[in-house]
């Protein structure tokens, strides 16, 4: 009799499993700024990010800005909540990198809403000024 309680007490918890939400954030993803600026944001298979922003691509595997030449790439922790998004930009020549922190919070798998920290912090809310709602390109 013990050993049927013990099963039925224990049989639920074992039911129960950590779902941790995986979204794949590969593709384009499109958003308006506070300022009614229109822009995109690439995320690849390997990798890399690019921005485009009033039609001027930043990002990807090599791009030019100013007469340097750059990469940039992204990491993404889905094991935090919310989801944690880094842009590294590397300048090729120099191999000098800066990291943007980023925080990303999934509505759905074509939804999202992004922050990041252009001064080395990374936000830990989302605000009408830090951040603003990407909706995944169908292409």
């Amino acid at each position: 009799m013990k050993k049927l309680i013990l099963l039925l007490v224990v049989i639920p918890f074992l039911s129960f499993q950590s779902q941790t939400k995986s979204v794949d954030i590969i593709g384009k993803w499109k958003g308006v700024d506070e300022s009614k600026n229109l822009g995109y944001i690439i995320f690849e298979e390997g990798g890399y990010a690019s921005l485009i922003i009033d039609g001027e691509v930043m990002g990807g595997k090599e791009f030019e800005k100013d007469g340097n030449k750059g990469s940039m790439t992204y990491e993404a922790n889905f094991d935090t909540s919310p989801v944690h998004i880094d842009l590294i930009i590397t300048v090729v020549n120099t191999k000098v990198a800066k990291k943007a922190l980023g925080i990303a919070m999934f509505e759905d798998q074509n939804h999202m809403r992004f922050a990041i920290g252009f001064d080395g912090k990374r936000p830990t809310e989302f605000t009408d000024k830090n951040s603003v709602h990407l909706v995944r390109v169908k292409e």
